[in-house]
This record gives C-alpha cells, sequence and structure tokens, in this order.
C-alpha cells in the first residue's frame, strides 16, 4: 500500500524474507526479485480493526459476528482448497477491555475447530517458501511499469 519502486528490493537486501504491506490477495505468494523468492503474506483492509470500528456507536456483537461468519465462510472453503483468515488488529484500537473481550471469544470460537492454524506472518512465509510448488508465484516486472511491487528495472 505504500511501496516505492524499490521497497522490495531494499527489505531483501535486509535480510527480509517477506512484507505484509499489499492488500492485493487473500493468501500468501511469492513475488521474483532479483536477489530471488520474496513472500508477500496479504493484509486485509475489511477485517482490519481500523475499517471495522466505526468509533461511534460501534456495537461488539456485529464485529465478533462479522469475525465469526468471516472465519465460517473461508473454513468452509478450506475443506477443498487452502484458505487464509487475516485480521488487522492495533493495540490503541483492540486493546481496550471492551474489545479484547469479543476477540477472545472469536479466538475461543476459531480454536474450537479442527484443523485450524494459527500462525505469525512471518511463519506463514516460511511455509509459503517451502511450499513452493503449491504458492503462487509472480514475475512482475519492474514496479515502474506495471504500478505493482517488484523489482525496480
Amino acid at each position: 500500500m505504500r511501496n516505492s519502486p524499490h521497497t522490495l528490493d531494499i527489505l531483501q537486501s535486509l535480510g527480509f524474507k517477506y512484507h505484509i504491506d499489499e492488500p492485493s490477495a487473500d493468501q500468501p505468494f511469492i513475488v521474483k526479485l532479483k536477489g530471488g523468492d520474496f513472500v508477500t503474506v496479504p493484509y486485509t483492509l475489511h477485517m482490519n480493526d481500523i475499517a471495522s470500528y466505526t468509533f461511534q456507536n460501534w456495537d461488539p456483537a456485529a464485529y465478533e459476528q462479522a469475525l465469526k461468519d468471516e472465519f465460517d465462510q473461508l473454513y468452509e472453503e478450506g475443506a477443498t482448497r487452502r484458505r487464509m483468515m487475516a485480521v488487522g488488529l492495533h493495540d490503541r484500537i483492540s486493546g481496550h477491555a471492551n474489545r479484547v473481550r469479543v476477540l477472545d471469544r472469536f479466538l475461543s470460537y476459531a480454536r474450537s475447530k479442527p484443523g485450524v492454524w494459527f500462525a505469525r506472518k512471518d511463519e506463514i512465509a516460511a511455509w509459503a517458501l517451502k511450499h513452493r510448488e503449491i504458492t503462487p508465484v509472480y514475475e512482475r516486472g519492474s514496479p515502474t511499469v506495471t504500478g505493482l511491487p517488484g523489482s525496480a528495472g
């Protein structure tokens, strides 16, 4: 979302294997850069707490239901294909006691379902690189031409 034509190459040169600032997909994918494979672990906007809280008339039950509905749909789809749910949380927004309760109830609900993997972004990126044969790989070309993050030309 806030990339320059050089961002991914710079991150890779600093030793990073992945980035998380791109909402263009709903599953991890590999971008081929000059320095080799680099993973994008998608960032979510619709399940992001900034977008989910109106800050006035906030409805905890509606937010909890939205989380459950998203999870349930992806869980059902996950029976036949790979699925990932990302929830963007910020301490200054979701760190309030009443919001923590909503998250606790949702996480308890999601943990009750068999076969769900709760992973950090670095673990997802490592998994994507290890399972390259089933992870989409993109050769995007120069961002100055494509407008998408990739190696600068």
